[in-house]
């Protein structure tokens, strides 16, 4: 089996945000034809050991690759178009490096560990370092990577804890597409991918360069991460879409008896990501919460028992508090009094 290796920028006419005319940046010398084996070389030495093959009965494979350096950053656009039903990829380890894939026509499936990603055009995926990827992409798949060493991520993380150095950084996976963090690293990149498309000399300047890589590494940073709470309340402003569909299915749910695995389907996220994303942004679980919000349904009903004529008992047990100390208890701890003091009095 033999693959066409066209490094030709004319051979791809990307478009990510319109951002690109008729090639994806500078090219490099093209490789017009090789091996498989080849083919598997020469991407492993571009970014991290590959082991290529095609699904189906396809047996040809053209690729297009270019790329362009932002300081200690690397940017790739590969293009894959075959005859087959798909190509897959599997890179066993990736160094010390995150990759920040793009896709930009076509779709693909990316696979870390027991995590399963669907991704498209619109979408980012980060492929955490030292993790086998498995990537099973369209036959038409078109993407740019962003190579960012992690030790770039971790001193702008140092930096941003004022030198309080952390020993780790992991990604939140589920909620990385939500929030407008992701659209403003997409606009970013896109933005520099048109100025290197034009051949915009400034961007050689190394001063240019850098402050590209800040800007691309700080929005990386502002996606949920395991550093998220310690870079301050600013990241909690965008509450991701998990959360919103969550809590709003609680509210409709007030008197009914709902678990977790409900509100994990109706999220959309693995049970972890869920119960994170809970912690991070309103610190407490999901049925904590749900707990809370049945309290203040149960409060408001209270308070107007005087015109429904309502009791304590049929209140609580509306709501699920069959336990009627334990209601008192947290009734309590929650507004200051018993419910039966609050009936009686109201306006405490």
């Amino acid at each position: 089996m033999t693959i066409a290796v066209n490094l030709n920028s004319q051979a791809a006419t990307p478009v990510l945000f319109s951002a690109f005319a008729s090639s994806p940046f500078t090219t490099q010398s093209p490789v017009k034809a090789c091996s498989l084996d080849e083919a598997r070389t020469y991407l492993t030495n571009l970014i991290a050991p590959h082991d290529l093959s095609l699904r189906g009965r396809g047996r040809k494979l053209h690729l297009v690759h270019n790329s362009a350096k932002l300081h200690k950053l690397n940017l790739h656009f590969i293009a894959y178009k075959s005859d087959a039903s798909g190509v897959d990829v599997l890179a066993p380890k990736l160094e010390s490096n995150l990759l920040v894939k793009i896709p930009l026509s076509g779709s693909a499936e990316m696979s870390q560990g027991k995590a399963t990603t669907q991704i498209r055009p619109g979408m980012i995926y980060l492929a955490e370092p030292r993790k086998p990827l498995m990537s099973s992409m369209s036959a038409d798949y078109q993407q740019l990577t962003l190579q960012i060493p992690m030790s770039v991520l971790l001193h702008a993380a140092s930096a941003e804890l004022q030198n309080s150095c952390p020993d780790a950084l992991h990604f939140d996976l589920d909620a990385v597409n939500s929030g407008p963090a992701p659209r403003l690293f997409l606009s970013t990149l896109g933005s520099i991918c048109q100025a290197l498309d034009m051949g915009d000399g400034l961007l050689k300047q190394p001063m240019v360069q850098r402050s590209f890589q800040m800007a691309l590494v700080s929005l990386i940073l502002s996606l949920p991460n395991s550093l998220s709470d310690r870079f301050g309340d600013d990241q909690r402003s965008a509450i991701p879409y998990y959360i919103r569909r969550a809590e709003e299915f609680m509210r409709a749910h007030l008197t009914d008896d709902i678990g977790i695995d409900d509100l994990v389907h109706v999220a959309g996220v693995s049970r972890r990501s869920l119960h994170a994303g809970f912690r991070r942004f309103r610190d407490t679980t999901p049925l904590g919460l749900h707990k809370t919000m049945r309290l203040e349904a149960a409060r408001a009903e209270i308070l107007k028992a005087a015109e429904t004529s309502r009791t304590v008992t049929d209140i609580a047990t509306t709501y699920g508090f069959y336990h009627l100390s334990k209601f008192a208890r947290d009734f309590r701890a929650s507004f200051g009094a018993l419910p039966s003091e609050m009936m009686r009095s109201p306006g405490r």
